[in-house]
């Protein structure tokens, strides 16, 4: 990930979306959910992570003799220029990564439980491996549309697509609606907007980059990770949360069942992403005052 950094300067977002778009097709779009749901049924839980860890051993290690820098190592003796962290003085990067941290929340809500609100509507289980799969292809096109966009529009613009029109589906296609159809064209938006976030990634590093020239794209790549991270680890114990205070039962569609909170908290997360465009706002107070 960190070579991107050298092989790619004009099209990083883009070149980062590809990259993106790679782990949805394999790991964890077309493939993974309908090969993981036919090995636990037949080899069990445990074994079936024993084979999966294999087998990505075996993929990937032929492909550790292709991934090398761009320009080779030079014997040179100038100092080595550190990476800087003033930037983490800086309000840009910390509504940045408040954004980042924000649509993580509940990013992930939809991937994990809707296999089970499927069955709760009375569709089979191959329904629900459907519907991840589907979700995760979509990121596909969404990873690597918004890592474009990224590259030739303001940061601040992308975060604002991305958040409105993940946070859209969210409400009105998984909240108000139960029937299949409805669910598909959920994965559909939801798949492409929330799905392709991790690409912008590229763009909020540039927008950092413009005030701390030396601040290292590794570190800020590895700071936009732990914030997406922080989302992974919060997610699942909230939405068990929520799921056990119930829905409200006079209301429609999904919110209607006991994962009504959880949509809700799905997609105040998302809109809450928008935190991001103060990043603009901010910019602009500041070159005012100069």
């Amino acid at each position: 990930m960190f070579y991107l950094d050298e092989w790619f300067i004009k099209r990083k977002g883009l070149a980062l979306g590809v990259m993106w778009s790679g782990d949805s097709v394999g790991t964890s779009g077309l493939i993974f959910p309908f090969l993981l749901s036919f090995l636990v049924d037949r080899y069990g839980f445990r074994n079936t992570l024993r084979i999966w860890a294999v087998a990505l051993f075996l993929l990937c290690l032929p492909l550790i003799y292709y991934i090398k820098p761009r320009l080779p190592p030079t014997k040179s003796k100038k100092p080595h220029v550190r990476p800087s962290y003033a930037f983490l003085k800086s309000p840009v990067f910390w509504f940045l990564q408040a954004a980042n941290i924000l649509t993580s929340l509940g990013f992930f809500s939809p991937s994990i439980y809707l296999p089970s609100y499927a069955s709760s509507l009375h569709y089979s289980p191959m329904i629900g491996t459907l519907l991840i799969a589907l979700l995760n292809s979509f990121s596909v096109i969404g990873a690597i549309s918004l890592g474009h966009l990224s590259d030739i529009w303001h940061i601040s613009t992308v975060v604002m697509l991305s958040t409105t029109l993940a946070t859209i589906p969210v409400f009105l296609l998984w909240g108000l609606s139960t029937s299949l159809p409805s669910l598909i064209a959920f994965t559909l938006m939801y798949g492409i907007f929330a799905g392709g976030w991790s690409a912008i990634w590229a763009g909020m590093i540039r927008e950092v980059q413009r005030r701390d020239k030396n601040a290292g794209f590794g570190v800020l790549m590895g700071l936009f990770s732990a914030g997406r991270g922080i989302g992974s680890v919060v997610c699942g114990p909230v939405s068990e949360m929520l799921i056990s205070y119930g829905g409200w039962h006079y209301a429609v569609g999904g919110y209607g069942t006991e994962y009504g909170l959880v949509i809700v908290f799905t997609g105040v997360s998302a809109i809450c992403g928008l935190v991001g465009v103060v990043a603009r706002v901010w910019k602009s107070t500041e070159m005012g005052v100069q």
